[in-house]
């Protein structure tokens, strides 16, 4: 009973699956992140300028910088709304997902700066999601929604943190692009959410 009815809420469904799409690449892209770290360090040592952030450093700057993404997505979403922000944040990560490899390893900088920017993108929406599927599940089903929506959630990210970390020693940061349907999708499945905040 409650399962169907929560499914059946539109904006639910449309939340529920954006977020699914962003479960998809979030935590697959912070397993990677030592692996595409390494070679950031080692170029940036070769270069001779001295100091160089380490794997672990990197890592957890890109990890850590999420904070600012979901803050800025926090103050921007009273501004444009949670779909706007979430749709937003996709959009970026996605393009970061089929970007990314093909910046060569010998621009350490760009690969580092555009981690950063990854690294903001691609938590800020995981609140607004939070955020939307709250505000459209039936009240008396509440708990059970969310807990239907993140349950399924994780164990999406199980499934394509395997797949990554299995495909990136197989072709290496090519192996990114497959993160890349996730937030497609997710755009295309939150077209109602965006359509109730049009102007």
């Amino acid at each position: 009973q409650a399962l169907r009815e929560v499914i059946a809420v539109r904006g639910f469904r449309a939340s529920a699956l954006g977020y699914f799409g962003h479960m998809w690449e979030l935590y697959a892209f912070w397993s990677v992140l030592p692996w595409l770290s390494l070679p950031i360090h080692q170029s940036l040592m070769a270069a001779g300028d001295g100091w160089a952030p380490s794997v672990s450093l990197i890592s957890f700057a890109v990890i850590g910088i999420g904070f600012l993404g979901s803050v800025l997505g926090g103050l921007w979403s009273r501004r444009i709304g949670s779909a706007r922000v979430a749709a937003s944040a996709l959009a970026a990560s996605g393009l970061m997902c089929v970007v990314y490899p093909f910046i060569p390893d010998s621009w350490p900088q760009v690969q580092l700066g555009a981690l950063l920017f990854w690294g903001i993108c691609v938590v800020a929406d995981s609140a607004q999601f939070s955020a939307m599927s709250s505000q459209h599940a039936p009240p008396q089903w509440l708990g059970s929604a969310l807990v239907l929506q993140n349950g399924l959630g994780f164990l999406i990210t199980v499934i394509s943190i395997l797949l990554l970390g299995w495909a990136i020693q197989q072709w290496g940061s090519l192996a990114l692009c497959l993160l890349a349907p996730g937030p497609a999708l997710g755009l295309w499945a939150m077209r109602p959410l965006l359509k109730e905040t049009a102007p």
